[in-house]
């Protein structure tokens, strides 16, 4: 939705749990791209920007450096007004598998540029975990699983009722 594509997931998200004081365990994950509809003429705003045909209905758009400060900007605000408990998951080393080194959308400036504004402008009252590890490794799921079961034990989450 920051980028106006009819595929999205809306201006909504990333807000209900927050305002609702739910607890919140957050990653970004492909927020490099924005996907558009593939059988359709490419909007003029991106002309001259690399796209990748993910499949024939959609059409990956790689974004620039400030269209993901745009999108850094938008998780920080989300994360700001949350008012329960958040903790914040930042994969260094890459938020999607195609743009991990040597592969096709791979963007390291705009990676630098992203994880560095929400590295910058974490809330003080958000949990950030700052992870050498690529979204889709096992570092990063077990420090996900990490967070979890932390919360289940405090109580932050309620555990599931028994056979549920």
């Amino acid at each position: 939705h920051v980028h106006g594509s009819f595929i999205s997931a809306g201006d909504t998200r990333l807000k209900g749990a927050g305002a609702a004081g739910i607890p919140q365990i957050v990653a970004p994950g492909c927020y490099d791209l924005v996907d558009v509809v593939g059988w359709q003429d490419l909007a003029k705003k991106w002309h001259g920007y690399p796209t990748h045909a993910h499949n024939r209905l959609i059409t990956s758009v790689v974004l620039r450096e400030e269209d993901c400060l745009m999108v850094a900007d938008a998780h920080l605000e989300r994360l700001t007004a949350a008012s329960g408990p958040a903790a914040l998951l930042l994969p260094l080393g890459g938020c999607g598998e195609w743009d991990r080194p040597g592969a096709d959308l791979h963007n390291p400036k705009g990676l630098q540029a992203f994880m560095g504004r929400l590295l910058d402008g974490c809330p003080d009252h958000v949990e950030l975990h700052r992870l050498d590890a690529h979204i889709n490794d096992a570092p990063f799921y077990e420090a996900a699983l990490s967070v979890l079961d932390r919360w289940l034990d405090a109580g932050v989450i309620p555990r599931p009722a028994a056979g549920a």
